[in-house]
């Protein structure tokens, strides 16, 4: 009996162990018991540890990166590339391209990104590849696409900071799923006290196969929208490839020359902030101030100023004037470059360059460039597509005077530190207005802005961003020979 007893058991046991087995290699509740009892951070740090020891890779992976409230604005690509993480060396050429509006970097579009001197070097595809190899800053706004996504974050290694930072007063969870027939270790890191109020990207969702614990897909979404924004996905993948510098070059042709050269100028060097002299007027309150600029602008129907803009953050230097159309009716415009000196290629703007916003003719930015850049046509761009114009303070949606006045009067409504006045700049004085955000400062966007009026006009003379990551950056914006209620028409913002 004892003996039946001991067989009877030890058979139970092999059924145990033999069904514990099967469990473990099929998805489903037991594989999800598995990841309910792990722990999700000592997962995700384990992750980060085996993929920051890996020193290159070669990849294929497909990416999507959509805007827009039914992500009508998208941009989808597959590539391949190969991976050096230190000194960091990236190159990356493109496979496949669909995108909700005009691209001219179609497949074989090729970069590289070397971290010796911090630069992206760019060769266009098909017969755009006249224009040589191009260089380019990646804290320039035409290095992000419209994601954020820059070639100088492309390795996966740079990637884990911002979930670092996501973490801090935030929370990880741990699931596992299935994807395509394949088993997933996938983490859902929710955003703490950080924000990423230029993306809202708030939540990602890493999915690790166990495999080669290595994220395999890397989905980010904003608040509301159950569907991501950005998402990678790993096609093929190869660990700790035998990779050297001089395997990371262009592929085919590549011409020794470069069309596209920056504009350059004798007055960039000596660029530098213009600090206002500030006497307190008890006539000029915050409340004051509104009120005399909503006074001047009631009767305005449309207007034409030249504007002065100068920029400086980090290596990128900008002087350039502009004539300016404005109609209040629908908010179009037409921006017109007369002078431009720049350290850095521009593709939106350029000496006789006209860019043309106009709804009633058409829902897009348009820009008719000049020059050499003729060869790229006639292009046109979404309003919103942040390849083109950032939150910098250089969009010129946010440059006409009743955009100055709400995005002003929002930071001011939201509490942030107010200081009112006259202000002096040299032979200029009007009334001013100081706005400085609350919270921490976020890169390429100023926490500070800065609004002096015509102490005549009331109109505004004078606009400054300053608190930007860049202690030394700044945006100044001069508006001179303002003519308001000329008659503009819709046909006039295109001649």
């Amino acid at each position: 009996m004892e003996k039946r007893a001991m067989m009877n058991l030890s058979r139970g046991a092999a059924l145990a162990t033999l069904w514990l087995a099967i469990a473990a290699a099929l998805p489903g509740k037991a594989a999800a018991q598995s990841c309910a009892n792990a722990d999700a951070r000592k997962v995700y740090d384990s992750m980060k540890a085996a993929t920051l020891a890996h020193q290159t890779y070669t990849s294929t992976y497909s990416s999507a990166s959509e805007r827009g409230a039914k992500h009508e604005v998208y941009a989808r690509f597959r590539i391949t590339g190969k991976y050096i993480q230190s000194p960091a060396k990236y190159w990356e050429q493109r496979l496949e391209v669909e995108t909700s509006f005009p691209e001219q970097a179609g497949p074989g579009y090729q970069e590289i990104y070397d971290g010796k001197d911090d630069m992206s070097r760019l060769m266009m595809p098909g017969a755009l590849r006249v224009l040589g190899v191009i260089p380019m800053y990646p804290e320039d706004p035409k290095a992000d696409y419209l994601n954020g996504e820059n070639l100088n974050t492309a390795g996966v290694w740079t990637w884990f900071p911002e979930w670092d930072r996501m973490m801090d007063g935030g929370k990880i969870e741990l699931a596992c799923a299935e994807r395509k027939g394949k088993s997933y270790q996938v983490l859902t890191i929710h955003r703490g006290r950080n924000p990423d109020p230029l993306y809202h990207h708030d939540t990602v969702k890493l999915w690790i196969d166990p495999a080669v614990n290595f994220p395999m897909i890397i989905e980010s979404f904003v608040p509301g929208d159950p569907r991501p924004v950005k998402v990678y996905e790993f096609e093929e993948l190869k660990l700790d490839q035998p990779l050297a510098a001089s395997d990371l070059s262009f592929q085919g042709l590549a011409p020794g020359w470069n069309l596209v050269s920056v504009p350059g100028g004798a007055h960039l060097a000596s660029l530098k902030k213009e600090e206002p002299g500030i006497t307190d007027d008890p006539a000029v309150t915050a409340a004051s101030f509104f009120s005399m600029l909503d006074s001047a602008l009631a009767p305005v129907t449309d207007y034409r100023a030249t504007m002065t803009v100068t920029l400086r953050y980090y290596r990128l230097r900008l002087l350039k004037t502009d004539q300016f159309r404005y109609l209040r009716a629908g908010g179009a415009f037409s921006l017109v470059t007369n002078d431009l000196e720049a350290n850095y290629m521009l593709i939106n703007a350029g000496e006789d360059f006209r860019t043309v916003y106009d709804k009633s003719r058409d829902p897009n930015l348009h820009i008719l460039p000049a020059g050499i850049y003729r060869v790229t046509g006639e292009q046109s761009f979404p309003p919103d597509d942040p390849r083109i114009f950032t939150a910098m303070g250089d969009n010129p949606f946010d440059l006409n005077f009743f955009s100055l006045r709400d995005i002003l009067k929002k930071m001011a409504d939201a509490g942030g530190g107010v200081k009112a006045g006259i202000a002096s700049y040299g032979a200029l004085s009007g009334p001013y207005l100081e706005v400085k955000e609350k919270g921490a400062i976020i890169p390429k966007r100023p926490s500070i802005m800065r609004l002096m009026l015509d102490d005549k006009t009331h109109l505004p003379l004078r606009l400054e961003y300053r608190g930007y990551d860049d202690p030394a950056a700044f945006l100044s914006v001069s508006f001179s020979n303002v003519k308001v209620n000329q008659g503009i028409k819709s046909a006039d913002l295109w001649e």
